[in-house]
């Protein structure tokens, strides 16, 4: 790599860290008002895929979410977001 090809890297992984950091900040303020919630789907004890929602005047928006690999095969994030809307259906 040329050196300025490093310097536009590091430049892009600067920003995203800056971005990255700005999201967990409006997810931990958005627990703390009441305003967020993380829904995990668990198999045999382990965490295989996690959503990260706001809940807003009878809104619910997805934000983030992550799977492991078998959290992928078995279709966790579909269970995640079944399982909230199930939840949150008699609210609206």
């Amino acid at each position: 790599m040329e050196a300025e090809d490093l310097k536009q890297l590091e430049e892009t992984l600067n920003e995203l860290t800056i971005d990255l950091d700005k999201l967990d900040e409006l997810m931990l303020r958005a627990i703390e008002q009441g305003n967020g919630i993380i829904v995990e789907a668990v198999q045999d004890q382990k965490v295989v895929s996690a959503c990260f929602f706001l809940l807003y005047s009878n809104t619910i928006t997805y934000l983030k979410g992550a799977s492991d690999e078998f959290g992928k095969e078995l279709g966790a994030m579909h269970l995640i977001f079944d399982s909230l809307i199930e939840e949150y259906i008699s609210d609206l």
